[in-house]
């Protein structure tokens, strides 16, 4: 995902950012970089959708609704409909003769004690809903995927019962059948764009800053 390409809404007057810093530009800068980590995690999802490699690959289902009776699917985006809970958004699904998974895919690999207790609340939850409703009466196992961790131990997870749930980029990619090196290979490619845009912008702000600096003096 691209900074230059972001467009965050709202008054530049009203951001936290101006406050920060003082300086409108500086402001802008600092809000599409926001906007973009924000944004990476829903690209991640397509670029898993991209190049998955499951011959039964779908997208932006519902539960109840999508047909459980599959044997073999791989969902990116599966909302479940709980009337008795809120709605849950699982990032992905994989339904196999022998079980089911879910999942959440995180980019980051440290999450504090109220926000890991959450995602594993919901996993509970969604497991406990699509379980109750499997025709196959197929074991639901739940994955907290942590996109670019090699090694779990280096993980920052504050929930004990939500460490047994936790597996690396590369488990995930083996196990629902994705290509996960063309995925880090796109991502980094934005990653040098990024970064030549965002030292371009700083330099024209320093220089403004410079001239600002001659012109009082």
């Amino acid at each position: 995902m691209l900074v230059e390409e972001r467009a965050p809404k709202g008054n530049i007057k009203d951001s936290g950012y101006l406050r920060l810093a003082g300086c409108p530009v500086i402001a802008d800068l600092f809000r599409k970089v926001q906007s973009t980590v924000i944004g990476n995690g829903n690209e991640l999802e397509k670029l898993i959708f991209k190049y998955s490699n499951h011959p039964n690959t779908i997208r932006d289902q519902k539960f109840p609704g999508f047909n459980l009776s599959q044997e073999q699917a791989f969902v990116v985006q599966m909302k479940i409909e709980n009337p008795d809970s809120k709605n849950i958004a699982l990032d992905c699904f994989l339904s196999t003769p022998d079980s089911i998974h879910i999942f959440e895919i995180k980019d980051g690999m440290a999450f504090d004690t109220k926000k890991s207790a959450g995602e594993v609340a919901s996993l509970n939850d969604s497991g406990s809903f699509i379980k109750e409703r499997d025709p196959l009466n197929r074991p639901v196992q739940k994955h907290i995927v942590l996109w670019n961790c090699e090694d779990l131990s280096d993980a920052s997870f504050k929930s004990e019962e939500g460490k047994s749930m936790l597996m690396t980029g590369d488990d995930f990619a083996k196990l629902v059948g994705i290509d996960k090196k063309v995925i880090d290979e796109h991502r980094h490619c934005d990653a040098d764009i990024n970064k030549a845009y965002i030292i371009s912008e700083m330099r024209k702000i320093v220089a403004a800053s410079d001239a600002d600096i001659a012109e009082a003096a």
